[in-house]
């Protein structure tokens, strides 16, 4: 809350499920309406890759339906719309970073659904930029580096994937980014439609897992053995992007000053997560 206000001197409301679920899409418009924002920032997604395998339309409200909602406020109201994206819009086979001009070939139907809300966005006239990003973590809620850490704090041995690789992206930096991206959209700068944002270096699940045991042994004395094991050793029900690694060179020379850095953070998150069980 203190980035978003510090950045762009406004009041921020944050809503979420309760105050409007998404899976009545209904909802939506009459929200916005009471609100009357200046400005959106969507970061709400139906994220649960296998649920949405089995349940194509709450998927396609809340990542699809509800974001050409949100751009038909927008336009009608001539405000801007930040919407936040994924990497799983790309099918991970190109075999080197994905520039926002290559094509998309989602392998699940989450990666459809946000690709459909990435078409309602870019197919709408609103003032509006879509953030690609990719391995959001922070400490809070259910992610890759928080489950890691209480895995170490209760395994010695974890087993990872290491031949998936991305980047991990810190949520705060994250949301530095989409506020950024706001207020150029707010100023009436001209910025492309379409933006990766993501964490570097890119690496793999592995990786980030190692990283996030360095800093679980730093703070809590210990760690667990890490086992590198192929995709083929962890089957999933579901088709994933191999490589969907991101190339973010178009949003680093925008200039916003926004860090990229995960590693920087990772740190933090872990000591966060380790305080938060503490208390």
């Amino acid at each position: 809350m203190r980035i978003l206000s510090g950045k762009i001197g406004l009041d921020v409301v944050c809503i979420g499920r309760a105050e409007c679920d998404l899976n009545d899409v209904s909802r939506l418009m009459p929200t916005l309406e009471s609100l009357k924002p200046a400005g959106i920032i969507n970061a709400a997604a139906f994220t649960d890759v296998e649920l949405a395998e089995r349940t194509l339309w709450p998927a396609m409200n809340v990542n699809a339906i509800a974001v050409r909602t949100a751009a038909e406020y927008c336009l009608s109201h001539d405000i801007p719309l930040v919407q936040i994206s994924t990497d799983y819009t790309y099918d991970g086979q190109k075999g080197s970073p994905y520039v926002e001009g290559d094509p998309c070939r989602p392998l699940n139907v989450y990666g459809y659904s946000k690709l459909a809300g990435d078409h309602a966005l870019l197919e709408s006239e609103v003032r509006g930029t879509i953030l690609r990003t990719s391995w959001v973590f922070s400490p809070y809620n259910r992610n890759f580096v928080n489950t890691m850490t209480n895995l170490a704090l209760s395994r010695d041995l974890v087993r990872v994937v290491d031949d998936q690789r991305g980047n991990p992206t810190d949520a705060r930096d994250l949301a530095s980014a989409a506020v950024a991206v706001l207020q150029e959209l707010f100023q009436g700068n001209a910025l492309p439609r379409l933006l990766h944002f993501g964490g570097e270096p890119s690496v793999s699940w592995a990786d980030l897992a190692e990283a996030t045991f360095q800093a679980v042994e730093t703070y809590a004395g210990s760690r667990p053995k890490l086992e590198r094991i192929s995709s083929a050793e962890f089957p999933s029900k579901v088709l994933r992007p191999m490589d969907s690694r991101l190339n973010t060179s178009l949003f680093s020379g925008l200039g916003l000053g926004v860090t990229q850095d995960w590693e920087k953070s990772i740190d933090g998150c872990v000591k966060e997560i380790l305080r938060s069980r503490q208390s």
